[in-house]
């Protein structure tokens, strides 16, 4: 939370920052909104105590989900962040821990869905 705090107050709201913006807007989206649908399905299914075989099936196919949309945002990242004049800079630098930030978060939730989904045990 710090670090991400740290750049952006960091940010340089110019042109440069605009057109990163721009073309990682619908790939962070796209990840959020999975990962946020992963987080709601889980605690959904969390309720009555027990994770059934049909859940545990869309707990995984959610994961794979995010995983494609991860796969999205690192190729656009790559893209985007290769037409800088340098690779790493501090002019894409805070917007790069924004996205490593989203990322980092994703991932924290899959592994947290693939430990819901092959839970045995009941709750309570």
């Amino acid at each position: 939370i710090y670090s991400v705090k740290s750049a952006l107050m960091q940010l340089r709201f110019d042109d440069h920052h605009a057109a990163f913006v721009e073309a990682l807007r619908e790939p962070l989206k796209d990840l959020h909104m999975e990962v946020m649908d992963v987080l709601q399905r889980c605690a959904n299914f969390c309720q009555d105590g027990a994770i059934s075989a049909e859940e545990k099936e869309q707990i995984k196919s959610c994961v794979g989900r995010v995983v494609a949309k991860q796969q999205v945002l690192s190729k656009k990242f790559q893209e985007v962040a290769s037409k800088s004049k340098d690779y790493i800079c501090d002019d894409i630098a805070p917007d790069s821990l924004f996205v490593f930030a989203v990322s980092q978060w994703a991932v924290e939730l899959q592994e947290w869905a693939d430990d819901v989904a092959v839970f045995e045990n009941k709750w309570r």
